[in-house]
């Protein structure tokens, strides 16, 4: 490729020197040298920028990789723990592991120390020294983060020289809580390294500077500058703060620096790069022109001053002089041309002359350290792009005005899509994520470009085939000149496996904690790992008293060596264990416990402690000791019993029988056990009593339960006969499993039955001529009683009717002591009538058998209160009768008696003047009805309860209250005869309540 300019001034070159003398070739030299200068510099200022943007990358590489230590460390289990020898521990181990990381600290929210990888940090102010405004700015940016999120400082003093500060929170299992900050420092000595090299490859005595977006030079090798200290060329050069606070700005520039040296520096903002926000860095190289220009210059001066010479020289020499200035210098143009594509191959020809072979040699070797940069940064790119495949996640790039997102290789499988089927537009990912999710994710990236943070969400999208899988993305904006988001990149990675196992451990978590066994984890030092709350309550004890601390620390050394170390040991060595002891809780007292020991192991298979859990049997050893000893005591039952018990198979085998057959027939038990039944030496003469038991035996494994008269041989050849029960034993299932088989000697016993059926016929012969004796007998005295009755009642009625005739004829003519006595005569003929009359109706209750059957009180007590009708009308009782009354099995004519006896109580024995209240009421319960009569009257003393139901029994006389003293005898006679019971409960008084009560009535 030529260049124009070059090729016409090399024509006009010619001319002059072939038409023209050497001032006007001196004068086109020097422009042409001139023209040449202000290329090189040009070119230098491209591969200067270029080279800034290649360390910018290196610079951003080695923060984001300590970035990503720095998260990957905070997720250790070990940090969320409060065991701070094993977070110390864990620190010091991982600060080894990382060469450019000084110190990582644990620090609370508030900022206090926890935990140092530096033994001789104690507290927050040995932590931060000089750094408090930047420590302070990382705690507070940490508050509301979330895990994974990380924060760089600006560049500070830390305790081994300047550095930075990364800060990123450690959360609870649900990421809501920032409960510890994970502090990192890193030193500046990687970076300084950076800068050093690409210092090397710079012209000249400048350097190359780090410079924040304040001014401040963050790293460089110029002595003349501290770290920290303002860059002075600003103040010589106001545009280059403006470039500084440019977001991505890249580029190179001429200008005339603090010491007066005109100077191009190449330039390039890290931000472009993506480097953390907050370090907001601007990488500057500077080469002195004069440095850059020197060959060139030296050339023009002597060609200046060898002008007058060569104005002899031949048109040949001023050819020769044309070809062996210009040519060189058009090559030269050329590769500045090139390298300002992009190309860095060109091999400049050697010619001949020092100056210009040095610039040339310097072009070329600046262009193979570029080459060999750009080669190392496809390799980064390609290491890149590998883990990234390798890790299943894939990128993605998205420009929210136009909804394009451009994804990596394999996104369709992530979103369940078929290759070339799933457009991936902000339109299509939206519409596969679930919907109660994507107003949140929509909110978390308007808010990370707004903010201009990372922007970091979980969320679900629902596949095709209506499967739910979680996912994660992450991502950072990119702005305009403008301060605008114009794209966002970020990454997506598939996380349903996680998000099922952090549930499937929450569950597991849960169950444990919920386990009514105690469980404890403890490693090879014998120190308490993790317990659950059974284990917490059953000794009483905190977790925080457990956990971290030692057996021998809780519980004491001797309760170690005896309960704990000999089965530790064993389990240290890989052996699982189980075993019963006793133990003595605090709260609980001494229980019985089934405990096991099994090792656990580490990643390298090493045993690293192990798992108790132990469970209270106190209940089931006591059940089972119990019913060892119950079983015990049964077997000395059934050998005590002298009678046949045995448990046999469903092939009729004796499995297990009692001491008492045995020793009748002078066997040993290991002779019949394994034999069938029916094939046992009990049986062997008898082949009738075999069939028998054969059959027997069917039917009882067919789950029916048999009862037999069995004849069986004893010791001394006699025959027996065994009364046999023959029982189904049946499984959960209701399925036959083995047979219980019983006999009891009954010999004299069926001689003893047949003689007293024998006598049981006889007697009953007996009981029939007595009964039929007895019926006649009672016939007599009823008819007796009626006579006596009849030949009583008719002299009174003439003693009444001749007494009342006597008053009423006569009563004028009697003087008052006549007519009293004529009243007595009257009144005491009453009296025996009714006597009389009571006695018959006494003699009648209960003296023959009646006929009981379902009797409803309802009617029974309105047959009571009509034949009570006249004794109703004159007391005028306030009747209360919670119907209905149900009913009884009795005699429905002697229950009326009963009732209406109880009724004319209780209108009775009220006292003059007083309104009489009765009540009527039942009470069912155990299968008898009760049914109640209380009343108003004058109650009776306990002490006579029992008294007044037997027969003349009377309480006051007669003048007070009427009444001949067996009505109530009349009352319990009945009862008892239809088997019932009766009762009362009163005091004086308080009234009555009379109960009677009978075998409830069912409905037929």
């Amino acid at each position: 490729m030529k260049v124009p300019l070059i090729d016409s001034l090399a024509g006009r070159i010619f001319g002059i020197l072939f038409f023209a003398a050497i001032v006007p070739l001196m004068i086109s030299i020097s422009l042409a040298l001139s023209l040449v200068s202000r290329t090189i510099v040009g070119a230098i200022g491209n591969s200067l920028e270029n080279q800034c943007v290649l360390v910018g990358n290196d610079i951003d590489r080695f923060v984001q990789q300590r970035v990503a230590a720095a998260r990957m460390l905070s997720q250790a289990d070990t940090l969320e723990g409060d065991d701070v020898r094993k977070i110390r521990q864990y620190l010091v181990e991982a600060s080894d592991a990382e060469p450019n990381i000084l110190a990582l600290d644990v620090v609370s929210p508030t900022g206090t120390l926890i935990a140092s990888s530096r033994p001789e940090v104690e507290s927050a102010a040995d932590l931060v020294q000089k750094t408090t405004k930047e420590f302070s700015r990382l705690i507070a940016m940490c508050a509301n983060a979330r895990q994974g999120d990380v924060f760089v400082s600006e560049a500070t003093q830390l305790s081994a020289g300047y550095g930075l500060l990364l800060a990123t929170p450690i959360t609870d299992d649900a990421n809501d809580v920032v409960i510890k900050l994970l502090v990192v420092e890193i030193d500046m000595e990687q970076i300084q390294r950076i800068v050093s090299q690409f210092n090397d490859s710079v012209l000249g005595d400048k350097f190359v500077y780090i410079v924040d977006n304040a001014g401040r030079v963050v790293t460089t090798r110029d002595p003349k500058i501290g770290l920290l200290e303002r860059f002075r060329d600003v103040d010589a050069q106001p545009e280059l703060s403006e470039l500084f606070s440019k977001q991505g700005e890249v580029g190179h520039l001429f200008y005339r620096d603090s010491d007066g040296d005109e100077v191009v520096a190449g330039y390039a903002d890290l931000s472009e790069f993506g480097v953390n926000g907050s370090l907001d860095w601007s990488i500057i190289a500077v080469a002195p022109v004069d440095a850059i220009l020197g060959p060139t210059l030296s050339m023009r001066n002597w060609m200046l001053g060898i002008g007058s010479v060569i104005m002899l020289l031949t048109l040949g020499l001023g050819w020769f002089l044309s070809e062996s200035l210009i040519g060189p210098m058009r090559c030269i143009g050329q590769a500045a041309e090139q390298m300002r594509q992009g190309h860095y191959e060109s091999q400049l020809p050697n010619s001949g002359l020092s100056e210009i072979d040095a610039i040339s040699q310097g072009f070329h070797a600046m262009a193979l350290d570029i080459a060999d940069r750009e080669r190392q940064l496809s390799e980064s790119e390609h290491r890149w792009l590998m883990a990234v495949n390798a890790s299943e996640m894939v990128s993605w790039d998205w420009e929210p005005d136009t909804g394009t997102v451009v994804w990596s290789e394999g996104y369709e499988r992530l979103w369940g899509g078929e290759p070339g089927l799933f457009g991936g537009t902000y339109a299509d990912c939206m519409a596969r994520i679930h919907p109660d999710d994507r107003l949140g994710v929509h909110d978390a990236l308007v808010y990370a470009r707004e903010q201009n943070t990372t922007y970091k969400h979980d969320f679900r999208i629902v596949l095709p085939n209506s499967e739910i899988a979680w996912v994660t993305s992450c991502g950072r904006s990119l702005f305009n000149q403008s301060g605008e988001s114009v794209r966002m990149l970020g990454m997506f990675l598939d996380i349903t496996e996680r998000k099922r196992a952090e549930d499937g451990l929450r569950q597991y978590q849960r169950m444990v904690s919920s386990s009514q066994d105690m469980m404890a984890m403890l490693n090879s030092d014998f120190a308490y790992v993790a317990v659950n709350d059974a284990y917490i309550n059953a000794f009483g004890k905190t977790r925080h008293e457990l956990v971290g601390h030692t057996v021998s620390d809780v519980f004491g050394p001797e309760f170690f060596d005896v309960a704990i170390r000999s089965h530790a040991e064993r389990c240290l060595a890989g052996e699982e264990l189980r075993y019963h002891a006793l133990f003595d809780f605090p709260v609980h007292g001494s229980r019985y416990m089934d405990v096991a020991y099994s090792p656990y192991r580490d990643e390298n298979k090493q045993v690293a402690g192990f798992v108790v859990c132990a469970r209270d049997v106190t209940a089931r050893k006591k059940a089972e000791d119990e019913l060892s000893e119950r079983n015990s005591r049964l077997q000395r039952v059934l050998d005590g019993m002298f009678v046949f018990v045995a448990l046999m198979n469903l092939d009729g085998e004796l499995i297990e029988v009692n001491h008492a057959p045995l020793e009748a027939a002078g066997l040993e038990k290991e002779s019949v056990i394994g034999i069938r039944f029916w094939d046992s030496p009990w049986f062997v003469n008898s082949a009738d009593a075999r069939a028998q038991l054969q059959e027997t035996f069917r039917r009882c494994a067919a789950g029916e339960s048999v009862r037999a008269d069995i004849p069986v041989e004893i010791a001394n050849g006699q025959s027996i006969i065994a009364d046999g029960v023959f029982t189904p034993l049946f499984d959960e299932a209701g399925r036959v499993t083995e047979i219980v088989g019983s006999a009891a000697d009954v010999t004299q016993r069926i001689h003893a039955e047949r003689e007293l059926k024998h006598l049981n016929a006889e007697l009953e012969m007996r009981v029939k001529e007595r009964t039929a004796e007895l019926r006649r007998t009672n016939e007599d005295l009823e008819a007796y009683a009626h006579s006596v009755a009849h030949d009583l009642r008719a002299p009174l009625r003439a003693l009444f009717g001749f007494a009342r005739a006597l008053r009423e004829d006569y009563g004028d003519q009697l003087d008052a002591e006549g007519r009293e006595f004529t009243e007595f005569i009257e009144s005491a003929a009453l009296q025996m009538d009714n006597l009389t009359s009571d006695l018959l109706e006494y003699s009648k209750v209960g003296g023959n058998e009646v006929a009981q059957g379902r009797v409803d009180l309802d009617d029974v007590v309105k047959r009571a209160l009509k034949q009570l009708e006249a004794e109703v009308d004159e007391h005028a009782p306030t009747l209360q009768i919670d119907w209905p009354l149900g009913a009884v099995i009795g005699h429905r004519s002697t229950l009326v008696q009963m009732v209406a006896n109880l009724l004319s109580n209780a209108m009775k024995f009220v006292p003059a003047g007083k309104k009489v209240e009765i009540r009527i009421w039942n009470e069912i319960h155990d299968g008898a009805n009760r049914l109640w009569i209380q009343d108003n009257g004058i109650g009776i003393d306990p002490n006579h309860h029992a008294k007044i139901f037997r027969v003349f029994e009377r309480l006051h006389g007669i003048e007070t209250y009427p009444g001949t003293g067996i009505g109530l005898a009349i009352v319990r006679r009945a009862v008892e005869s239809m088997n019932g019971r009766f009762g009362v409960d009163s005091s004086p008084g308080d009234g009555s309540r009379f109960w009677v009560e009978f075998p409830l009535g069912v409905n037929e």
